[in-house]
């Protein structure tokens, strides 16, 4: 059955010169009704690859040994399409053996053969759904000599057939039916296969049946250099003359895959294939991966399309000379020029394009590629500029930003101001109608300095000044130092009028601050347990910011933290000690997601 699933794969993908490089011409098995492209010539390689466990049996059904085989059958394709309608084919095959037991292995050529296809579109080529048939016929036979007779005796010991065959010319047809589109494509195909005796070795003949083929597959591609595809093939050997007996009867086989092309250009690409297959009523026994690399191009290149067109004033209709046309796209920026004549011929245009045309006392005008659609000829009619005006983008000088400014206008003869304006927040744009004069412009914005530019606005003239303004230095922050609440009586938390009076100078400096954020810090002496003394420093901490809060500081900028009678200043021995040691302290930062953990990070002391 693998012999026929690889002659198959032979047959049926080389011929359409599987993968193509665009992936949308068939799949591994079922082919498309539709050719390639008018010109195009495409090489391929390709292998499939498998492990086969051999089991060798007596007579009496008692297993007398086992070996484990790898295999491929690489493939080489050349193909090339003269017509739209008409496909050559040529190919050629081989075999490689490798026992894993005992390094054996053996090589050799297998077929050679060709195709011709004829496809038959119902609807025109270019356009997004595509039906047609088709009808292929192609033929193949054997290589008649063998490369190496030796290694392929010994290698038939572990595989159970010999691995080079010789047999003589095959052939047949195949009605194809393809339904494409952009994203999604289907095909349908059935034929007959006409197959011959093959000798294996000097004492091994197989006669094959001759076989109806079938097949249906779906592929898609989402994106250009993207495809997936999924297929069922089935073929019938029929049981006439006097074919292998195992070999008549219905065999089917099941793939899917994946193509991703590479384009080099307009008319050149590779691509890359992957997929595997398997036989659905026998899975384990059949199963095999199969990858490919292809590479074409198209030799016959289409008639390029020129538009000839033609620049004039939208009022008068007067051709305008020297107009300049600019293409945009996605290769590369073109400009042109109009003639004396106001005529100018551009290439075709791509998905994308757009044509812009400017001249001096012109209004400019765009064109988008599907506005111009499929017309050879295009006319752009420009308005000619009765008015002044005066555009730009205001944006910083170091980062290139835009900016919110307010322009303004002063004219240097008159002394009259105009109305002031204000360019766009997001894009930094400005513009306004102006007077012919001459003018000082001035640009200002919040943090910026200003900026002062004398300019001439001449008569229907559109202006363009780019201003760029440059940051003003920050004044660097005031150092905030640490302060020490102190006052608290033994073992007590509340904020008496001591304690008020300091914190209202606190409040005051975080409102002066209002990018400062404040770590608290509660204290005690050394009376009472740790524990007791670390709950005393929160409570007393929580009193500060609790005023602190009351006050309109925000709890998002305090952090409350204990010490306990870890961290003492004086001298717990004595009372003047201990008093100091019963504080708060509040350290501050403008570093707001600056953390400090609770009871710090020194080791606990006792004095």
């Amino acid at each position: 059955m693998k012999r026929t699933i690889a002659l198959l794969l032979i047959a049926a993908s080389l011929g359409f010169a599987l993968p193509t490089l665009q992936g949308t011409r068939g799949t591994d098995f079922v082919s498309s009704a539709r050719c390639e492209n008018m010109g195009y010539l495409w090489f391929y390689m390709a292998s499939e690859g498998y492990k086969d466990h051999v089991i060798f049996q007596d007579s009496a059904g008692v297993v007398q040994n086992t070996y484990d085989n790898w295999a491929a059958k690489p493939v080489v394709s050349l193909g090339f399409t003269p017509w739209h309608y008409l496909e050559f084919s040529a190919y050629g095959s081989g075999y490689f053996y490798y026992n894993v037991d005992n390094s054996a292995m053996t090589y050799g050529l297998t077929d050679v053969g060709g195709h011709v296809k004829g496809s038959i579109p119902f609807t025109p080529l270019d356009k997004p759904l595509s039906i047609a048939m088709g009808l292929d016929g192609f033929f193949l036979m054997s290589i008649p000599f063998e490369l190496d007779a030796g290694a392929n005796q010994t290698m038939s010991q572990y595989l159970g057939y010999y691995p080079f065959e010789e047999a003589g010319p095959e052939f047949g047809g195949k009605l194809l039916f393809s339904l494409e589109s952009q994203y999604i494509s289907a095909h349908l195909n059935a034929g007959y296969w006409y197959r011959s005796v093959h000798n294996f070795g000097p004492d091994s003949t197989v006669s094959y049946p001759q076989t109806i083929i079938g097949g249906f597959a779906i592929e898609s591609s989402p994106l250009k250099w993207f495809n997936l595809f999924a297929e069922f093939n089935l073929n019938y050997g029929l049981p006439m003359g006097s074919p292998q007996a195992s070999l008549t009867g219905i065999s089917t086989h099941a793939s899917a895959g994946l193509r991703l092309p590479v384009y080099l250009g307009p008319n050149f690409a590779f691509m890359l294939h992957v997929g595997g297959g398997a036989d659905p009523m026998d899975f384990t026994a059949t199963s095999s991966l199969y990858a490919g690399l292809g590479i074409g191009g198209d030799l016959i290149r289409p008639k390029e399309k020129l538009i000839e067109g033609l620049v004039k004033d939208a009022e008068t209709g007067q051709p305008i000379e020297g107009a300049r046309i600019e293409l945009s796209g996605d290769m590369i920026d073109t400009v042109f020029y109009s003639d004396s004549t106001g005529r100018f011929t551009l290439p075709e245009l791509m998905e994308g394009d757009e044509i812009n045309a400017t001249k001096e006392g012109y209004h400019p005008e765009a064109v988008t590629a599907e506005e111009v659609g499929e017309a050879l000829t295009l006319t752009i009619a420009m308005d000619s500029i009765k008015e002044s005006f005066i555009a730009g983008i205001v944006a910083d000088a170091e980062t290139a930003d835009p900016l919110r400014a307010v322009v303004s206008f002063h004219d240097i003869e008159t002394g009259e101001v105009l109305p002031s304006i204000s360019s766009d927040a997001v894009t930094g744009y400005f513009r306004t109608k102006i007077e012919p004069a001459t003018y000082r412009m001035k640009t200002k914005a919040p943090g910026y300095h200003e900026d002062h530019t004398t300019l001439t606005i001449g008569t229907a003239e559109n202006k363009m000044v780019d201003i760029f303004l440059t940051p003003e230095e920050k004044p660097k922050p005031v150092e905030l130092k640490p302060v020490t609440i102190t006052g608290f009586g033994r073992g007590h938390s509340e904020v008496g009028f001591e304690q008020m009076a300091q914190l209202e100078k606190v409040a005051e400096l975080l409102e002066e601050n209002p990018d400062a954020t404040v770590v608290i810090t509660g204290h005690t002496d050394s009376v009472g347990s740790d524990g007791t003394n670390l709950q005393i420093g929160r409570r007393r901490a929580e009193a500060v910011a609790g005023y602190l809060l009351m006050r309109g500081i925000k709890v998002t900028r305090m952090q409350i933290a204990t010490g306990g009678e870890r961290y003492p200043v004086g001298d717990n021995r004595y009372r003047s000690g201990r008093r100091a040691n019963r504080r708060v302290e509040l350290v501050f930062s403008r570093e707001a997601s600056e953390k400090i953990s609770e009871g710090g990070v020194r080791p606990p002391t006792r004095k």
